[in-house]
């Protein structure tokens, strides 16, 4: 493993949160959603945070042969996030999610192409990043049920 990508963090959670899609549009609705708890370590510095997503955000995808991309610049809504970090340092912040997606900084939407897989019973989506020519690469998985 490279130092540089020395990192290994799980978040888990965010259950409630609804996702509607209607053509073209997602729509998020976190109105019931569970805090999503991350944790782990990054360069062997150990990572604590909490994130609650409360309200709507939407925005346009493109799908074409089992992959979505997000038109990050269509993102709109009154989404916020509360995240609360309690390792390495305390910290608490308040954002506007739509702006996060627009900019691709860090958040639990789904952004870039992502590869989906639709069952009966759930909705699979797994990103995956490749971040060097050494085989470096960041995946990310989400699952929502029915």
């Amino acid at each position: 493993m490279s130092s540089v990508y020395d990192t290994a963090l799980t978040s888990k959670g965010g259950a409630g949160a609804r996702l509607k899609i209607a053509g073209s549009v997602f729509t998020w609705d976190f109105k019931s959603a569970a805090k999503i708890v991350t944790s782990g370590r990054t360069n062997g510095v150990k990572i604590s945070e909490s994130a609650l997503y409360r309200r709507v955000l939407r925005h346009k995808v493109m799908a074409k042969s089992g992959k979505f991309t997000t038109k990050r610049g269509s993102a709109t809504g009154t989404a916020l996030v509360k995240t609360v970090t309690t390792r390495p340092e305390k910290a608490k912040r308040l954002q506007k999610v739509a702006p996060l997606v627009r900019n691709e900084t860090a958040t639990i939407i789904p952004t870039g192409k992502v590869a989906y897989a639709c069952t009966a019973h759930g909705l699979h989506f797994r990103r995956t990043i490749k971040l060097d020519a050494h085989g470096g690469r960041d995946i990310t998985d989400w699952w929502f049920t029915r």
